[in-house]
């Protein structure tokens, strides 16, 4: 009876261990894919940021937020609430 206690125990304790090493691999793998992604959105935010630097004089905003000037949209950008039609090439 001790035997197979024993035995099974080993046995249950051994599936357990393989399911912690996937869990921790998943996890590892989910980290390195939020990272990469990370890294995207802030590449793509500096390039947004110098695109933006371009237009600047040509967009009149108050502190509130609101916009003075047209500028053809190929994309909309926020600025506080106010959505500013921005031409981003």
């Amino acid at each position: 009876m001790g035997y197979w206690v024993i035995t099974s125990t080993i046995i249950i304790l051994s599936l357990s261990q393989v399911l912690i090493s996937s869990n921790i691999a998943t996890m590892g793998a989910d980290l390195a894919k939020i990272q990469k992604t990370t890294v995207v959105f802030e590449e793509s935010n500096s390039v947004l940021g110098a695109k933006l630097d371009r237009y600047h004089s040509l967009l009149n905003v108050s502190e509130n937020g609101s916009i003075n000037g047209f500028i053809e949209t190929t994309s909309k950008i926020v600025f506080g609430s106010t959505k500013v039609p921005v031409a981003l090439r």
